[in-house]
């Protein structure tokens, strides 16, 4: 059993040696990464999907499918890059899914991201256009193909550099950056043609 004082040396470790460490078993060090990357994984799947309760379950699947493939991890690649990896998958698998049985339309989704803009000190009005125009873009990535949408999300929203995009999506950095150049065009356009 691992003790208190001694989970601070789990923080100072990789994300790398910390899955080696589950893999023998150390689930504290699986607590550790749980904490590195619930925030990023639980965005990721709130821009996929826009639905919080969705977003969560995402998060626990992908986490569940990191913690049963830890005897089989190898770190050929950077821990972030296998997580999102396997996310990016479950968003995939989700998203046929969705677009199998689709029942409602685009028009009839609400906004459902949660987001608060109250520290932003705006008024009723600026309130209202704000929240207006989350959900166009919300509607609006929704719109996107799925790989557009992937690494429009993992540049614009998780802040992550084209290489470990491209590494992720299994593509190069040029086609990584063209597929993010036309979605930020279909955005843009889309976006243009809604609003008034």
């Amino acid at each position: 059993m691992v003790m208190m004082k001694d989970l601070p040396t789990h923080s100072g470790l990789s994300d790398e040696a910390l899955m080696l460490r589950v893999k023998d078993g150390d689930h504290d060090a699986f607590s550790v990464l749980l904490d590195r990357y619930e925030r990023q994984l639980f965005v990721f799947f709130l821009r996929q999907f826009g639905d919080e309760e969705s977003a969560r379950d995402y998060v626990m699947d992908t986490f569940l499918r990191v913690y049963r493939a830890a005897s089989r991890y190898e770190p050929k690649a950077k821990f972030s890059t296998y997580i999102y990896q396997i996310a990016r998958n479950l968003a995939i698998n989700e998203s046929r899914k969705r677009d199998f049985r689709r029942t409602e339309s685009l028009d009839e989704m609400s906004d459902e991201s949660g987001m608060q803009f109250a520290g932003n000190q705006l008024n009723p009005a600026e309130e209202m256009e704000m929240r207006e125009r989350v959900t166009l873009v919300q509607e609006a990535l929704r719109e996107l193909p799925e790989d557009q949408r992937t690494i429009i999300i993992l540049v614009e929203y998780q802040e992550l550099p084209y290489e470990k995009v491209a590494q992720i999506m299994g593509c190069s950095m040029g086609t990584v950056k063209s597929r993010m150049h036309r979605a930020r065009q279909k955005i843009r356009e889309w976006m243009e043609s809604r609003e008034l």
